[in-house]
């Protein structure tokens, strides 16, 4: 039987990397005053969804170097609202992508193993990393609907 090798780093570098630039791209791809408007009452913009993945990137950095870190939904929310501009909500985006993947590579095979709680549950540190890979991918759906909504049915991934 042939076994497939498993690099659990790359793995998840490579899912969080491309997950950021394919956000980026999308963002980029959305007109700056859709992109900075809300569509409705209560309905958040797409700047604010980028800016909350590149938040809870940093988030996670900062629990894998820091395990005793905590934060809150409600902290996540409020921080997000400070990147108002499709600028700074890229350049949060890629400044906490590289601290994240900063920090995954530092962090050996066992260490992905290691417990701890976050927004009031346990994780392993491979299953937060994982988690961003689907936050990620969730918030990019939303941006390419929102790119439909206006007429843009293009892929933008390169």
């Amino acid at each position: 039987m042939t076994m497939c090798p498993f690099d659990p780093r790359a793995f998840l570098i490579n899912g969080i990397e491309k997950g950021a630039a394919r956000l980026s791209s999308d963002l980029r791809a959305i007109p700056t005053t859709v992109a900075t408007t809300s569509s409705a009452a209560g309905v958040r913009t797409a700047v604010n969804i980028v800016a909350e993945c590149g938040v809870l990137s940093g988030y996670l950095a900062d629990k894998i170097i820091d395990h005793g870190y905590s934060a809150d939904h409600d902290e996540l929310v409020s921080t997000t609202g400070k990147y108002d501009t499709v600028e700074s909500a890229l350049q949060c985006l890629t400044d906490n992508t590289n601290k994240l993947v900063t920090a995954i590579n530092a962090l050996d095979e066992h260490s992905l193993q290691t417990e701890v709680e976050l927004f009031g549950r346990q994780w392993s540190l491979f299953e937060l990393c994982a988690l961003n890979i689907s936050h990620l991918s969730y918030h990019d759906g939303q941006l390419n609907y929102i790119q439909t909504l206006h007429g843009d049915g293009e892929n933008h991934w390169g």
